[in-house]
């Protein structure tokens, strides 16, 4: 089974590399996040196995194949502080 992750990233020189081939995650074709204290505007669409990701109004990443299709949904911070506003979370039929 393959969780998809969503990783943001603010260009401080240690993110991932753009659209890394070689990679098992799905990687954003373009870097279109804000720099560092500014807020960045995400949407994920997950639907019958399909993700897709919103960076800032503009399609970057996706998948298909995607299991398992229920599960948990977890916003996490890797050691550094992190906030979060205006979160809309709908579940689709």
């Amino acid at each position: 089974a393959f969780t998809p992750e969503i990783t943001y990233a603010d260009g401080d020189g240690n993110d991932f590399k753009v659209g890394n081939p070689k990679s098992a995650r799905s990687f954003p074709t373009k870097r279109l996040t804000r720099a560092a204290g500014e807020w960045n505007h995400y949407y994920i669409r997950a639907i019958n196995g399909e993700v897709r990701l919103w960076v800032n109004g503009e399609e970057v990443s996706g998948g298909t194949g995607i299991t398992p299709a229920t599960g948990y949904l977890c916003l996490e911070s890797e050691l550094a502080p992190v906030e979060f506003r205006k979160l809309r979370i709908r579940e689709l039929p």
